[in-house]
């Protein structure tokens, strides 16, 4: 009998840590099924005025920076932040989505990602951002 007290408490003990990472209250609106998202980078450009400007002479630059995901009413879906090489990875439940760039300031202008549908796994996106320079 004193050897099942401690195998109780052992399988309580499971079944709680259990509970808490597999199970818990989700909130189903939150939660992106598993595997389904946005990654990709952020590429600010043009980088050179006019005429000089080529790929090779004068390439984009990875921007790092905080974004926004909107669904297609405008409404904020999550905030997220591109890393130093303009890289970013966004967990997200299936549906379409646009990026924009939260800024308060005209440029550099991020504003018109398009619509990025996700459907199934993760969906690749280039997101160009407008320096300004002409």
């Amino acid at each position: 009998m004193r050897r099942a007290k401690p195998l109780l408490l052992f399988v309580l003990l499971l079944i709680a840590i259990a509970f808490f990472v597999y199970g818990g209250s989700k909130n189903a609106v939150s939660e992106s099924p598993k595997g389904t998202g946005i990654e990709g980078e952020v590429l600010l450009g043009p980088q050179c005025p006019g005429a000089t400007r080529t790929s090779e002479e004068c390439p984009d630059k990875p921007l790092s920076g905080t974004f926004e995901l909107l669904d297609l009413k405008g409404n904020k879906v999550k905030e997220f932040t591109s890393d130093l090489l303009g890289k970013f990875s966004i967990a997200v439940p299936p549906g379409d989505y646009s990026i924009r760039l939260k800024s308060s300031s005209p440029f550099p202008s991020c504003g018109k990602s398009g619509i990025v549908p996700v459907e199934t796994g993760y969906v690749e996106v280039i997101v160009f951002c407008d320096t300004g320079i002409r």
